[in-house]
């Protein structure tokens, strides 16, 4: 019985070793889908366009920022675009991406940078932050943001 016990239970760690070791999931094409949802992100976010940034999201979207507040309806997350689009200029930019996906689900995770100035000729703001996004695929085969979450990688700077 004891010998039994062994072989099964070596038999179960074998078992998800190899689902461990499998490779990722989905296509050259569901991670280039993701991709493309991220440039459109950050083309809206670039041209300041609060409506092109909604519609990049689930209608469920959650966003967890790191104040503590969360962004869980259209109302609160149409406040927020329209308070980091309030200034004059506004640039981002992402580094060290990563783009994943596996069926109708995918995240994208880096560093996000962002450049504001409030008024022109004003002091310019620039903030880092890490993140991760979860996407979805939709039923009309859009990716949009699911679930995202983030927190600064550095203190806000003013120049």
């Amino acid at each position: 019985m004891k010998n039994h016990f062994i072989v099964l239970a070596t038999l179960s760690v074998l078992a998800l070793a190899t689902v461990g070791c499998a490779p990722p999931g989905g296509t050259d094409s569901d991670v280039a889908g993701v991709q493309a949802w991220s440039d459109a992100m950050l083309a809206a976010q670039t041209a300041g366009d609060v409506d092109a940034s909604m519609k990049l999201l689930t209608d469920d979207a959650v966003g967890m920022p790191p104040d503590g507040t969360i962004l869980g309806d259209a109302d609160t997350w149409r406040a927020y675009w329209e308070n980091l689009y309030s200034g004059d200029s506004l640039e981002a930019a992402l580094s060290d991406e990563e783009y994943q996906a596996d069926g109708d689900w995918g995240f994208v995770s880096g560093t996000w940078t962002v450049s504001v100035a409030a008024e022109e000729g004003g002091e310019l703001h620039r903030a880092a932050a890490y993140f991760v996004v979860i996407v979805h695929r939709e039923d009309v085969g859009a990716w949009k943001l699911a679930r995202v979450i983030w927190h600064p990688a550095q203190p806000a700077t003013e120049e």
